[in-house]
């Protein structure tokens, strides 16, 4: 997968390793493929005045179109990127285009300059002084009630008034769902968007915005063209499920009840989740995927323990136009313990200490599965426990990319085929990939379809998949 190794920084002394990183790790932060595209036109020596590197930081200074040259620079533990250029992306493409530089032709050791030196000691004490990241999308833009937390009998007032209201908005879907099933799914198609709309909003002014956006989903499996039918019957009776839960929610187990409350999109308190016994890594990154969802940036980061299999989902939202945090690159050995959120399978993680993920070789990790019947039937008991699951974290060896009439699909060692989840450019970029050739693909999957996120060789080479965050 991942054969380069990390280094020690020399910066203020510390002997913290930060991680070395090829070309398809680099592409795979890029913010859109244009960026990453225009990464790589400056990922030439002629477009710099000068870069260096400290063992921990990068630095360099751009010429732009102005008479003042764009400093760029790179915390390389994260990483992390600064960039005096106007652009909005996070990363710019001259943060892409000097690291991808760095590691065509690694940059001379140098003595920190100041202005690369302050930023790293800004870096530091805001990571020591600032408040929690949000960890949902209510925590990303607070209501004016989430102020007053001091008082817990408040509290515990406040988030019963809550499920009193979600609980209204479920069974008013209750009664939505049995009126679609008695009148019958073939006249879906003709549904008008409102249809789908409403029956939506009732969810969000519910505050059950993870219900809505369910309901909203079911107006695009219509759309979806041939085996609609069994898509929306299968959505349509898990919230049928949902809405027999909630109905039962006081005589539900306490992880039970956690499924239900994060089906609805009710937040858990970041200090609870991390007040929990953290599980002990290394954690292998199987890739990310940053996507545009209910108004703000999520971004869905899967990791596996190579001991047990273990899976962990980090999750980070943004609002519109601010950057998301840097996340571990794809392949990388993330050393961090990670505490769960409550819930039946317990996938969703936050990491308790922020550790840089080194880029050391998987020489070390317990051979992956290498047949697609391994991965259902995993789905199969992951799905058995939460029945609301929509995705999870995929690592299968041994698997063929082809084509055929059209589409493109994943092939096993025994021929049993799933179809992959990629447009027709991502599908013929990763089918020249391949060449034939089997590789270890990390992703993410539906059951159904399976989403490439990070594919490697048996050469070693490594390419971002469809649909990661280097499309």
């Amino acid at each position: 997968m991942v054969h380069a190794a990390g280094h020690p920084s020399r910066h203020a002394g510390s002997l913290l390793t930060v991680p070395s990183y090829k070309r398809p790790q680099i592409l795979a932060l890029a913010p859109d493929p244009a960026s990453a595209k225009a990464g790589e036109g400056l990922a030439r020596r002629a477009k710099w005045l000068h870069y260096a590197t400290d063992g921990r930081a990068l630095w360099g200074e751009c010429q732009g179109s102005g008479s003042t040259p764009y400093r760029t620079q790179v915390d390389l533990a994260g990483p992390a990127f600064r960039c005096s250029c106007p652009s909005r992306k996070f990363p710019c493409k001259h943060g892409l285009g000097l690291m991808l530089l760095h590691a065509d032709v690694p940059a001379a050791s140098a003595e920190t300059p100041d202005w690369v030196g302050e930023w790293l000691a800004k870096r530091e004490s805001r990571a020591a002084t600032a408040p929690a990241a949000p960890a949902t999308p209510a925590e990303a833009a607070p209501a004016p009630a989430a102020k007053a937390t001091a008082d817990p009998e408040a509290a515990a007032k406040r988030a019963e008034k809550r499920l009193a209201r979600v609980s209204a908005g479920v069974e008013a879907l209750g009664l939505w769902l049995a009126d679609a099933v008695r009148t019958g799914l073939d006249g879906a198609p003709q549904q008008p968007p409102g249809h789908w709309r409403e029956a939506a909003a009732r969810l969000d002014d519910a505050q059950a915005p993870g219900l809505a956006r369910r309901v909203r989903s079911l107006a695009a499996l219509v759309a979806a063209g041939d085996g609609w039918e069994p898509r929306l019957l299968d959505a349509i009776a898990r919230l049928h499920l949902a809405v027999a839960g909630w109905r039962r929610y006081g005589a539900l187990s306490p992880a039970r009840q956690a499924d239900l409350r994060a089906l609805a999109g009710l937040p858990e308190a970041r200090e609870a989740v991390l007040a929990t016994a953290p599980e002990p890594g290394p954690w292998r990154v199987l890739g990310s995927r940053s996507e545009i969802e209910d108004g703000l940036c999520t971004r869905r980061c899967w990791l596996r323990r190579p001991a047990d299999g273990r899976l962990a989902l980090l999750l980070d939202f943004a609002p519109p136009g601010q950057p998301l945090p840097a996340a571990p690159a794809p392949g990388a050995l993330c050393v961090d313990a990670l505490a769960f959120y409550p819930g039946t399978l317990a996938r969703r993680a936050l990491r308790v200490t922020s550790e840089a993920c080194g880029q050391g070789a998987d020489s070390a990790d317990p051979p992956l599965p290498d047949r697609l019947d391994a991965a259902r039937a995993a789905w199969a008991g992951a799905l058995a426990v939460n029945p609301w699951l929509e995705l999870d974290g995929l690592a299968l060896r041994g698997l063929t990319i082809e084509q055929q009439h059209g589409r493109f699909r994943v092939r096993d060692a025994d021929g049993d085929h799933a179809p992959l989840a990629a447009t027709a450019n991502e599908g013929w970029r990763l089918l020249a990939f391949g060449g034939g050739r089997p590789l270890t693909i990390l992703g993410e999957w539906d059951g159904e379809r399976v989403r490439a996120l990070w594919l490697t060789d048996a050469d070693g080479r490594t390419l971002a998949g469809a649909g990661g965050d280097d499309p």
